[in-house]
């Protein structure tokens, strides 16, 4: 799957729908808006194209945003992500998908990793309109 379908003016949602408190975020911003692409990383397969399409829209060097230090799988990893490069970092978020930091939202080019639902409308305060 890769974001490049989505229309600029959408906002794009990836969460973790075991995680109440994402869903209970997803649904208020739903509440606010129509523009929105949901993607659940646990029920849709995360594949390196959604990766890259989040990765292409992050800053330069800012990709250890993504990694979730709660993920059961971080003490696995949390020594090798310093020498990771993007390609082995996207990989290790294809096989163990809980490593990714959620939510993730995406409005035009810009991406926020785990924003607050304060974070989101003071930024997105068009969309809502």
């Amino acid at each position: 799957m890769s974001l490049s379908f989505t229309s600029p003016n959408k906002t794009i949602f990836i969460y973790d729908s075991t995680k109440t408190s994402e869903v209970a975020l997803l649904q208020h911003v739903k509440d606010q808006t129509s523009k929105l692409t949901e993607v659940p990383i646990n029920i849709t397969s995360v594949t390196p194209q959604l990766l890259n399409s989040i990765l292409t829209r992050m800053e330069p060097g800012t990709s250890s945003l993504l990694i979730n230090k709660t993920s059961p799988w971080y003490r696995c990893f949390c020594e090798d992500f310093s020498e990771m490069n993007d390609f082995i970092l996207k990989k290790t978020f294809v096989k163990f998908p809980s490593l990714i930091q959620t939510p993730i939202v995406i409005h035009q080019d810009e991406v926020y990793v785990n924003p607050s639902m304060k974070h989101i409308f003071d930024i997105y305060e068009e969309i809502y309109v």
